[in-house]
């Protein structure tokens, strides 16, 4: 059988992590995605994001103001505050601007991406799996600022 004719195993799935941009940008997240769909899990689900800050006083003043009278405004409220899971259709959505995490007709997907989620950080030994290490990190990064 000629190199080109064997049987290719792709994956299925893309993961990534994200602990910390810089000193000012602690926000871990999780992600996986499938050919179609990317699932976001925020470690810290419900706080605000200190990149929201960073970006809305990086760029010029009055930023706030201009987002809050265009169409992304949503997706600046998502970001500042953002829940633990965020489902996005890259197929339709590639910007991300519409969480589907909530829309009942999406469930299913979004119960696949978590179980795939779950495993692959059960199976890299995800120190984050224990929330008391997403806490202490987070007092580590704060305590640089004090």
């Amino acid at each position: 059988m000629l190199k080109d004719q064997r049987k290719r195993d792709w994956r299925t799935h893309l993961f990534t992590e994200f602990h910390i941009h810089s000193g000012h940008n602690y926000y871990p997240q999780r992600t996986v995605r499938d050919e179609r769909f990317k699932l976001i899990q925020n470690l810290m689900p419900g706080e605000v994001n200190p990149g929201y800050d960073f970006t809305m006083n990086r760029f010029f003043e009055g930023l706030q103001s201009v987002i809050e009278k265009s169409p992304v405004k949503d997706a600046y409220a998502l970001m500042r505050q953002p829940p633990e899971f965020e489902l996005y259709d890259l197929e339709n959505d590639p910007y991300e601007f519409r969480n589907l995490a909530d829309d009942p007709s999406h469930a299913q997907r979004l119960a696949e991406l978590k179980k795939h989620l779950s495993a692959w950080r059960k199976r890299t030994n995800d120190p984050m799996l224990n929330p008391a290490n997403v806490r202490r990190l987070k007092q580590e990064v704060d305590a640089c600022f004090k």
